[in-house]
């Protein structure tokens, strides 16, 4: 079996990057929940109140301008539903109980909705290569150029992505059963993200032993050294200077870190066990 790094887009790894991913959503919903008595009539609700899937569903129709149905409900421990969505495989759509999306992602042909409390965040859209002003393809080709152990690959995929007036075209490179993703300002060519796969912990098929020491190494590793490794690789690859900025390790996932200062964009990252990042970003989601 393939590592799945290979057929992920940077939006689908967003809760390894950011804060709209399905998969870690529910992940982090599921571990709140350890712990949590449930009795027996909320473990029987496995499915929202009818209401408020008809309101989900309008909610929806009203951002996409076409309509869906939700089914295959399924509980989130006491307070929500995850639902799939009819004639669209991909997507997947969790609500309260008063019908409101805390976060969702809904697929056409072509184009892919992705909300957060019942507002659209943004649309990411598959695009011809032909389509990518050449410039923006160059901008993308030259970070391969400072990735350290990190091969180029194919170009497989080239996505677009729209959050108001902010463009930002995503360059998703595969090498074998890695990928590195490259998104670039469509507007300033600026490099926004960098999300090289084959620089993480391949933990695919270890046991539990190996998984507990990269845990320990994770959770070792401390803000300022971070930090410093972090000032040294954003300048490399986005050409970003942290001076100044703080930083604060998150609880879930382990890996991942936020580096903030007043009056600067927020910077994302998330690092493998050595404390070198794979994945560095300006947050604009």
């Amino acid at each position: 079996m393939k590592k799945v790094y290979k057929v992920l887009s940077t939006v689908a790894l967003a809760g390894i990057i950011g804060a709209t991913s399905m998969v870690y959503y529910q992940t982090q919903a599921s571990a709140a929940s350890v712990g949590t008595t449930v009795t027996a009539t909320e473990k029987a609700a496995t499915t929202a109140p009818a209401a408020a899937v008809k309101k989900a569903e309008q909610t929806l129709k009203k951002i996409t301008g076409t309509a869906y149905k939700l089914y295959k409900g399924e509980s989130i421990g006491t307070k929500e539903w995850s639902y799939s969505v009819k004639n669209s495989p991909f997507s997947q759509v969790i609500l309260d109980k008063k019908g409101k999306i805390s976060v969702a992602s809904i697929s056409t042909d072509n184009r892919t909705y992705h909300i957060n409390e019942d507002k659209l965040s943004h649309t990411s859209e598959s695009i011809q290569l032909d389509a990518v002003d050449s410039s923006v393809q160059q901008a993308a080709e030259a970070v391969f150029d400072k990735l350290e152990g990190v091969e180029q690959g194919e170009l497989a995929n080239v996505s677009l992505i729209k959050k108001g007036t902010k463009q930002v075209y995503e360059f998703m490179f595969v090498d074998g059963d890695f990928g590195t993703w490259i998104g670039i300002d469509k507007n300033t060519l600026d490099v926004l993200s960098v999300n090289a796969r084959a620089l993480a912990d391949d933990l695919y098929g270890k046991d539990q032993d190996a998984i507990d020491k990269y845990e320990e190494s994770i959770k070792a590793l401390t803000e300022k050294q971070l930090l410093a490794k972090a000032t040294e690789q954003a300048e490399a690859w986005l050409g970003l200077d942290l001076t100044g900025y703080k930083a604060t390790k998150g609880a879930f996932p382990s890996d991942r870190i936020v580096f903030e200062k007043k009056g600067a964009p927020t910077i994302t990252g998330n690092f493998n066990s050595d404390g070198m990042f794979f994945f560095i970003a300006v947050q604009y989601l």
